[in-house]
């Protein structure tokens, strides 16, 4: 019986530690706009967790959709450009570390920016209307465009 609880206590202890989310995540802030201090990336988080917005570089704005799990991911929002067998290719995987109204990326995976690189995000407006966030919009056979 001992062994049972002490195994059960090393996977409780050993998961518990798996996804940590920081409370100052943008996630927990719906229906906010955050911006990278160059103003090259901006980020609106929907009231689901989810985010949608645009990476701007050279000129050429990219839409993405993007996640908070265990970090921030993002996804082109145009699935005919980063789509392979069904599953969305992540275009960017940054590891973050948030204060409060402010986050950090660190990019660990990437199509546009440097591995390694730091990018700096600052809360720039607080209850937008939900219009504002670029929602992709759903084609027929259910993904989207």
């Amino acid at each position: 019986m001992f062994k049972k609880i002490l195994i059960f206590l090393v996977i409780v202890i050993f998961c518990s530690g798996c996804y940590e989310v920081d409370e100052n995540s943008p996630q927990f802030f719906p229906f906010t706009k955050w911006q990278s201090k160059d103003k090259s990336i901006t980020l609106y988080i929907s009231d689901d967790q989810i985010g949608y917005g645009s990476i701007n570089i050279d000129d050429k704005n990219i839409d993405v959709y993007f996640d908070f799990y265990n970090g921030l991911r993002m996804w082109g929002s145009h699935y005919s450009e980063y789509f392979k067998e069904g599953t969305p290719i992540t275009i960017e995987d940054w590891e973050m570390d948030c204060s409060e109204g402010e986050f950090t990326a660190t990019v660990i995976d990437t199509t546009y920016f440097e591995i390694g690189e730091e990018i700096v995000f600052e809360l720039v407006e607080e209850k937008i209307d939900e219009s504002e966030i670029p929602y992709p919009e759903k084609t027929g056979d259910g993904s989207m465009s």
